[in-house]
């Protein structure tokens, strides 16, 4: 069956199903089989703690599956460096990921347009 949703077409996902974030335990183990089953994984990088260990977790998703998968960030203030999700987002941007989602708090300083 073929779904056809806002959703599914803005995720480029088979199902409007959505992987939620992780905290710990979202990386690409998980996300990367949900996108491959249809859904829509999320790594949350959060979980790997730096821009290095993300694009290696990013880069980990790609060889599970070839569909898409986005990127979570808890926005914790007051905890990371100032500019960790700088980077962070960088990395995201240059691997490709097109569906960024935020949780926690305020992310203003992540919105682009």
């Amino acid at each position: 069956m073929q779904w056809k949703t806002r959703i599914t077409e803005m995720c480029g996902c088979i199902y409007p199903i959505i992987q939620d974030a992780f905290a710990g335990f979202g990386k690409s183990d998980i996300a990367a089989p949900v996108s491959e089953a249809g859904g829509f994984g999320i790594i949350t990088a959060h979980a790997l703690g730096s821009a290095q260990k993300l694009r290696q977790d990013i880069h980990k998703g790609k060889m599970i599956t070839d569909n898409s998968f986005g990127v979570n960030f808890i926005i914790l203030p007051g905890i990371f460096p100032e500019d960790y999700y700088d980077k962070m987002v960088e990395v995201a941007i240059d691997e490709g990921i097109e569906t960024i989602f935020t949780s926690v708090y305020k992310a203003k300083k992540l919105v682009i347009g």
